[in-house]
């Protein structure tokens, strides 16, 4: 018996980013994968309308165009309650403690190694 897909969602408001964190998702998780990418807060909540579907991680930018990670999680609600969390981050530690969910998460600061954005989604997956 096969297992579940699982189900990611990507927070990040550059698209290069976007499609280098979707194409590593796919290749290092280790199963199938469905992955939506949302570029905004706005998207977020479009998005938590129209979805039932838990995600089981979620990779989120803290600085969006429309708001903050905490306002795109808040939006995205009951949707990522479980999910585990990857912040990625050009903010300063320190600062980025005021615009994260609670932890627990991982925080990869930008630019991001592919390195390390691949030993944490093995780690989540």
């Amino acid at each position: 018996m096969s297992k579940a897909p699982l189900n990611w969602i990507v927070v990040e408001d550059n698209p290069d980013s976007r499609f280098l964190f979707e194409r590593f998702i796919r290749k290092v998780a280790g199963q199938e994968v469905n992955v939506v990418s949302l570029s905004s807060v706005e998207d977020c909540r479009a998005y938590a309308k129209l979805s039932d579907e838990p995600a089981d991680a979620l990779i989120l930018d803290l600085m969006l165009p429309d708001g903050t990670g905490r306002d795109a999680v808040d939006c995205l609600g009951s949707l990522v309650e479980r999910a585990r969390i990857m912040v990625c981050s050009a903010l300063d530690p320190d600062k980025a403690a005021d615009f994260v969910p609670d932890p627990p998460y991982w925080l990869l600061p930008k630019p991001v190694s592919l390195d390390a954005f691949s030993q944490t989604v093995e780690e989540i997956a």
